[in-house]
């Protein structure tokens, strides 16, 4: 709880100090969602991922971008559920991006056909 109060704070004031596409912004939403999917609030940690994506989107993030294109070749390469399975025994202890903790919640959630 003492965490997710932290980036709370840390996002109230980065709200009030910068541009509302400020990558920080975009930084305090992600931090948010991950503890969020910790404590197993996983709509509320993807709606805060999505905040967090949308606005790196802006900026044209190559870590997005690469990960975009992976998630596309898994794809076409596999069904819905062996994908998110594949996805995530290959990402688990490397990938921290918020597309790879989303995927991680939709999968949890069996909500396959909503990952991005």
């Amino acid at each position: 709880e003492k965490a997710l109060e932290d980036h709370k704070l840390a996002l109230d004031i980065r709200i009030k100090v910068l541009r509302k596409d400020d990558i920080h912004i975009a930084t305090s939403y992600n931090n948010i969602g991950r503890v969020l999917a910790e404590q197993g609030k996983l709509d509320d940690s993807i709606v805060a991922l999505r905040k967090g994506i949308a606005i790196e989107r802006g900026f044209g993030s190559t870590q997005i971008e690469k990960s975009d294109k992976n998630f596309d070749m898994y794809s076409n390469e596999l069904n819905r559920r062996e994908k998110t399975r594949s996805m995530r025994r290959q990402t688990s202890n490397s990938a921290t991006s918020p597309q790879s903790l989303l995927g991680r919640i939709f999968m949890k959630m069996g909500k396959f056909d909503l990952a991005e």
